[in-house]
């Protein structure tokens, strides 16, 4: 009970502080994009160029308007390859503007591919949802989201790393709403994604036939994950109900990963 009474006390003056805490988000989006051996350099250079131009893309642009009245998308990119190969190339950034999408899309243009390697899309889910690096993880990177979505792309099944149906299972059982893939390959490989990738009410697989066709399907996914139902907007109480659970929940997760 006094843990509760400090927490409900600090929620109070935050919220006496301030209409809404800042780094409330509507959605905040973790993109792993696949680097393993199988994608060549111009198949990565066409994994950059999709991605910058759907975030430059009017329609894309567009949602990321509609969701800055709830507080915006915060979005990051992990590159990752082998079991113990995974980086974060761009850092959690709140998008909120047509010029935030912008300037997003040009820090996608400027990443620069750091290894190759095998294909382990569970250890950067695992990566992407656990990692101690300060402001990685999508559960400590500044940002409280009403939606948190994991997105994984990729040419390939699992050949290293974590299990990634385990992983998907752990993200899920941590907190994460839901962890959408994009399979570029054959319909065998979108049936592995649906199968161990994809978890979560609502979540989806796509596919890209091609690398040729990845820009195409990046919006595709970025249209539906970004028109995720805003929450209404809360009443005072409400927002401070809400961060106080979060704040226990959290609280409660840290415990529980420290023994």
């Amino acid at each position: 009970m006094r843990l509760v009474r400090h927490v409900l006390v600090a929620g109070l003056a935050v919220l006496l502080a301030q209409p809404l805490r800042a780094g409330v988000v509507n959605i905040e989006l973790a993109l792993l994009v696949d680097v393993s051996g199988s994608v060549d350099a111009n198949e990565f250079d066409l994994q950059m160029q999709g991605y910058a131009n759907a975030f430059r893309s009017t329609e894309i642009q567009n949602l990321i308007v509609g969701n800055a009245a709830y507080g915006g998308v915060a979005v990051n990119m992990v590159l990752w390859s082998d079991s113990n190969r995974q980086s974060q190339v761009i850092d959690w950034t709140l998008l909120t503007t047509p010029q935030d999408a912008d300037n997003f899309a040009t820090l996608i243009e400027s990443v620069s591919r750091p290894y190759t390697g095998g294909t382990a899309p569970g250890s950067a889910i695992h990566f992407a949802t656990t990692s101690n690096i300060a402001g990685v993880s999508i559960f400590n990177n500044g940002f409280t989201g009403n939606t948190l979505i994991v997105d994984v792309s990729g040419d390939g099944e699992q050949n290293r790393g974590i299990n990634t149906s385990s992983a998907r299972n752990a993200a899920l059982s941590a907190g994460v709403d839901r962890i959408n893939g994009l399979a570029i390959g054959g319909q065998s490989l979108v049936t592995w994604y649906k199968n161990n990738v994809q978890g979560g009410d609502g979540s989806f697989t796509i596919q890209a036939n091609t690398f040729q066709d990845f820009e195409d399907a990046i919006k595709q996914k970025l249209r539906i994950e970004l028109q995720s139902s805003p929450v209404p907007e809360p009443s005072s109480a409400a927002v401070f109900l809400g961060l106080t659970g979060l704040a226990l929940l959290r609280l409660r997760r840290r415990r529980n990963s420290s023994r």
